[in-house]
């Protein structure tokens, strides 16, 4: 009984793994591709979807570079 399960939990844990970066890579072609013109959208696209696997920060964290170049570039454009 015990082998099931510990196969069972590592099945669940491999689909969890798996889904986290199957959303990474959403984020980051959303972040960092689909932004057409800007110098550093490759680069903070990485770095979104990097932050993006650490729960509940990660989002916040990723988000925050990009907001600080949007802010010392262009200040109205960091409110968009």
């Amino acid at each position: 009984m015990n082998a099931a399960i510990a196969r069972l939990i590592a099945t669940r844990l491999a689909v969890a793994v798996v889904s986290l970066l199957a959303v990474s890579i959403v984020v980051f072609v959303i972040t960092g591709l689909l932004p057409g013109g800007d110098t550093y959208a490759i680069l903070f696209g990485l770095f979104v979807a990097g932050t993006e696997l650490i729960p509940y920060l990660g989002p916040w964290l990723g988000s925050l570079p990009p907001f600080f170049y949007a802010l010392a570039v262009h200040p109205i454009a960091a409110l968009w």
